[in-house]
Parts: C-alpha cells; structure tokens; sequence
C-alpha cells in the first residue's frame, strides 16, 4: 500500500512539471482539528482516550484535468494527537504528532462547490516524548516516523476566491510501533476532522 501511495505521488509531480499550462490555482487554508483513535482506550487496556484539538494549515495546487475536475497536490502541516488517561498509573497526557502531509487529491469545482479524495503520505517531524518510566503504557514505545492514508473533504466557497472547507483523513498505518513484551501500548491509527478556512489564487 504504502509502496504504491508514493508512486502515486511521483506520477502527480511529473504531471505537475510536464503540464505546466494545465496550473488552474494556488491556496492556502489553515483551521482547527480534532483528533482522536476511533476507540476509547487503543493506547492500552488499562486507559481511556480522547479527543484532542490541534492546528493543520497547508498550500495547494490545482491543475486541471476536465473543465470541473482537477489534479490536487498539496503539503500541509498536520498536528494530531489524543488525551488519555491510565487508570492503573492514574497519570493524564496530551500526545502530539506532528506531520508533513503531502497528499494527492482528484478534486472537482462546480459554482460555489467543491470536493476532492485520494491518498497521502506524511513524515514525522516532532512528536511529544513518550518514553515515560512513570507509564508503563508508553514504555518502550517507538512512534512510527510516517504515516498514510486517505484523505476526503468538501468546500463552499463564499465569494469567488474565499472558502470554507471540512476534511478528514483516516490513516492507514499504525502510529505506534517496535513494541515489546515490557509495553502495555496498542497500536492505532491517527483519524482527524479539520475545519477550515482559505484562500484560492486563480480560476
């Protein structure tokens, strides 16, 4: 799968560098997301998780493929994460996952609507610390330094070049990995809804 996401990708920027007259807008948006697991407790047994809010913002392109339909890569800063608490340690964290989304969407634009769907692929670049001595919950537990998945939203736009957009993106990889026989941690998967403002240059 994931294998197959990044030849997606190449495929989209070769596009994007061999069709240049095909560019149809830039933009940029930026809002708030919550972020949970689909489960209450897929840390561990032993807790209870929840939602967390976060930021994500990025920059997209759009390149046209029919008079409504568009090619979409974007890069895009995504902050997920969870709260949970152990009842067997009774401690409480806020976890933070920060990532480098690059997704490649197939998007469509009618009048003031608009949507899109496809797959991203994103890079670790900090995460909260969670080799904690304290918890055995997250001892010995490596966060996976990347992540995949797909990727849905829809837009309105409000005036010709201003919109408000919903998204969610469920992943496909479990975040936690390298777990040993001294952990208590399960794996999940990161899932978020972002609600969002932005700005779109072009036609």
């Amino acid at each position: 799968m994931i294998i197959w996401l990044k030849k997606g990708i190449v495929l989209a920027s070769l596009f994007i560098f061999l069709c240049p007259s095909a560019f149809a807008g830039f933009g940029v948006r930026g809002g708030m997301v919550m972020s949970w697991t689909g489960s209450d407790n897929v840390i561990s047994e032993f807790d209870n998780s929840s939602m967390l809010w976060c930021f994500q913002g990025g920059i997209s392109y759009r390149f046209l493929l029919t008079k409504t339909l568009s090619l979409q890569p974007e890069i895009n800063f995504a902050d997920k994460g969870l709260f949970y608490y152990s009842y067997v340690f009774r401690t409480e964290k806020t976890v933070h996952f920060d990532y480098l989304e690059f997704p490649v969407l197939l998007s469509f634009k009618k009048g003031r609507l608009g949507g899109f769907l496809g797959p991203f692929f994103a890079v670790l670049v900090h995460s909260t610390p969670l080799d904690d001595y304290n918890d055995w919950t997250f001892y010995h537990v490596k966060i996976r330094d990347m992540d995949a998945g797909i990727m849905i939203g829809f837009r309105y736009f409000v005036q010709s070049h201003w919109y408000i957009e919903a998204r969610g993106d469920f992943g496909l990889v479990p975040v936690v990995s390298d777990l040993d026989e001294l952990s208590y941690a399960l794996p999940y998967k990161n899932q978020t809804l972002c609600l969002s403002l932005g700005f779109e240059f072009g036609h």
